[in-house]
């Protein structure tokens, strides 16, 4: 069985950019990409995810 790489991101950085360093090591065939923000516009991860002004103390669970 082959060694296998799994990225997961939030979405911030494109996995074009990313993906050139990591097949200097590894074959992009062994390389699964997960995203959890990566399809979600701005706006839509704003309106789900931003704290609120006032909106709780550190460590308090959001939405």
């Amino acid at each position: 069985m082959k060694a296998t790489l799994a990225i997961h991101t939030i979405g911030v950085v494109p996995v074009s950019e990313v993906l050139p360093l990591l097949t200097e090591h590894v074959s992009e065939q062994q390389i699964t990409h997960l995203s959890l923000l990566g399809k979600m516009s701005r706006e839509e991860v704003m309106e789900d995810y931003a704290v609120e002004a006032g909106g709780g103390s550190p460590g308090d669970v959001i939405k």
